[in-house]
């Protein structure tokens, strides 16, 4: 039976148009465990989480950790990561200044703000966990690492570093400032519009799960964080810790009882059901983001549940009479309470409401193309080696946030499919309607050049290393951060050693002889040390003439330069040719 649109008859639903408490919902917000649940578990483990008991679910950044058994040494000081995932043993307090001031909680650890020591500017969250608090079930921990590092999207959280040492294992992650959904309901109630850009970006993250085979399980108003507290801050969506993989070629069967009151499906209380879960979720989302309440509400988490299952959805009372046709039409599908008669991510990606905006958003549209220049860096990108590759992938989160704004709004029109990735097919439309004469070959040649792990597609992140203007990017205070990062020894020099550490740190596991590949691709002999020059120069970074042009600038700024006439020339950039005429008073 699919969630009929009419009156509401689940218990203790307002009427009342106005914020139903955040905090009632965000204090609500807790994962279930049913001790008493018949169902066979996923992983043919009894129970995925400890006690449930009502928590908020607000950590600032970080992604709540659990754990997996079998492979870890469980004994206490002794834990040490044997398979499938790489950690980094350097002390992590050699590379990032880790605040005391806990920013979020998880079940097993505390996240903490952490920059670091090359550049004291650009914050992390830092997410540490006590090794003897796993109690021999590592494996669930391993399995959230490994899905985030295999996705890469706008609108979901990145993954960067992983560390361990004796005691403790530290997760490294993007770090977001401006808070989640639930602070913004506390600050105002959102118009129809606000919400559809809310929900349309929500859904993108969600898709590009499920084309890779990843049920979120836990989509809720506090686990969609904003990147920061501008305006236009992009949301992202965070903790793995429920999220499981299944066989996208296949119909997938979960059957773990987990979620959270509000927002889990009715079908997970049957068993086994599948990543629709997801879409169920979105809808309580979008419905609480209208109108300021769940859809299904109860005193206790059993009159939810009761709610959940067999009641009615209320589309009849404010603010639902000023909501467009299309909008509740959306609901309704998402809100379906057969999941296969619910509406799946790919079918909601094209519905219409959806499609279609405003006349003052489309106002701020200027083009379906991204810029010329951008194109033409993608068309130009030259990997050369792996390990200037590497390097760019370092240099990017350094990047200011404006161009990384700018980036992702060429990358969304890329994005024709709106699946995360762009394809050669795609591409080859996308240039062809810019006026590009290139072919379907050479535009799969050069994904080769741009994918960091030379697949058939772009990703977001190879879209920003390739889309950047490299000459304006690489700079020399970036590569200075870079290379200080990777000098652990603050000996001056970087190691063979070092540059392994380097791809160690992101959880990627590489042989020697990969890496002796990798630098005889450089040109860099297996026993050479890279001092700064050296390794400026494998970026095609000229310290010399970047100290020249530095030379030139200060002194061209600091002369008073006047014409015959006695007009004085004043200098508007660092280029001293490139000038303008003012009347000298």
């Amino acid at each position: 039976m699919g969630a009929a649109c009419t009156k509401n008859k689940s218990k203790g639903a307002s009427g009342k148009n106005k914020n139903p408490n955040a905090e009632k919902i965000t204090q609500s917000s807790h994962e279930i465990n049913d001790s008493n649940n018949k169902k066979k578990p996923d992983d043919m483990i009894a129970q995925e989480l400890p006690s449930a008991s009502v928590q908020s679910q607000r950590s600032l950044s970080a992604s709540r950790l659990v754990q997996r058994s079998s492979v870890f040494d469980s004994r206490p000081g002794s834990l040490i990561l044997q398979t499938t995932i790489a950690t980094s043993k350097e002390n992590i307090h050699k590379v990032y200044k880790i605040e005391n001031r806990i920013i979020g909680h998880g079940h097993f650890g505390t996240v903490r703000l952490g920059s670091l020591l090359s550049n004291p500017g650009k914050y992390f969250a830092i997410k540490t966990i006590l090794k003897e608090k796993l109690n021999g079930q590592t494996h669930l921990l391993l399995r959230e690492i490994d899905i985030l590092k295999a996705i890469d999207h706008p609108n979901i959280v990145k993954f960067y570093e992983i560390y361990q040492d004796p005691t403790n294992l530290h997760i490294v992650m993007e770090y977001c400032s401006g808070g989640d959904l639930i602070d913004l309901l506390e600050e105002k109630s959102l118009s129809e519009e606000e919400t559809k850009k809310i929900i349309k970006k929500a859904l993108a993250a969600i898709k590009h799960l499920h084309e890779k085979g990843i049920a979120h399980r836990d989509l809720k108003l506090e686990n969609f964080l904003f990147a920061d507290k501008t305006p236009d801050s992009e949301i992202k969506l965070i903790d793995f810790g429920l999220a499981k993989r299944y066989n996208v070629h296949k119909p997938a069967r979960l059957n773990s009882f987990v979620g959270t009151p509000f927002y889990v499906a009715p079908e997970i209380f049957e068993g086994p059901y599948n990543e629709k879960c997801d879409e169920w979720s979105l809808g309580v989302m979008m419905y609480i983001l209208l109108c300021n309440r769940p859809p299904f509400d109860g005193k206790t988490d059993e009159e939810i549940f009761e709610n959940i299952r067999f009641g009615m959805l209320d589309l009849s009372l404010p603010p639902w009479d000023k909501i467009s046709v299309e909008a509740k039409d959306f609901l309704c599908k998402l809100l379906a309470r057969n999941p296969e008669q619910r509406i799946s991510s790919f079918q909601a990606a094209n519905h219409s409401w959806l499609r279609t905006s405003t006349a003052s958003t489309l106002a701020h549209i200027s083009s379906k193309l991204p810029p010329d220049e951008i194109l033409q860096n993608i068309l130009s990108f030259k990997r050369k080696n792996g390990l200037r590759r590497e390097i760019l992938n370092s240099i990017v989160p350094l990047i200011n946030e404006d161009v990384i704004k700018k980036l992702l709004a060429s990358f969304r029109l890329c994005d024709l499919n709106n699946t995360g990735e762009l394809t050669a097919g795609v591409l080859k439309e996308i240039f062809h309607e810019a006026g590009f004469v290139v072919s379907t070959d050479e535009i799969r040649q050069q994904i080769k050049e741009i994918s960091i792990d030379q697949k058939e597609k772009i990703r977001y992140s190879d879209f920003l290393v390739a889309a950047m203007d490299i000459k304006e990017v690489v700079t020399k205070e970036r590569l200075t951060i870079v290379f200080n990062k990777y000098d652990i020894e603050r000996c001056n020099t970087i190691t063979v050693q070092n540059l392994k550490e380097m791809m160690t740190r992101s959880g990627r596991k590489i042989s020697d002889t990969e890496i002796a590949d990798m630098l005889q691709e450089a040109g860099i002999a297996d026993n050479q040390s890279l001092h700064f020059k050296e390794f400026c120069a494998l970026m095609d970074f000229d310290i010399a003439d970047d100290d020249k042009s530095s030379t030139i600038k200060e002194a061209v700024e600091e002369e008073e330069i006047f014409d015959d006439t006695g007009v004085q020339i004043e200098v508007v950039s660092a280029r001293p040719f490139k000038t303008k005429m003012i009347e000298t008073k």
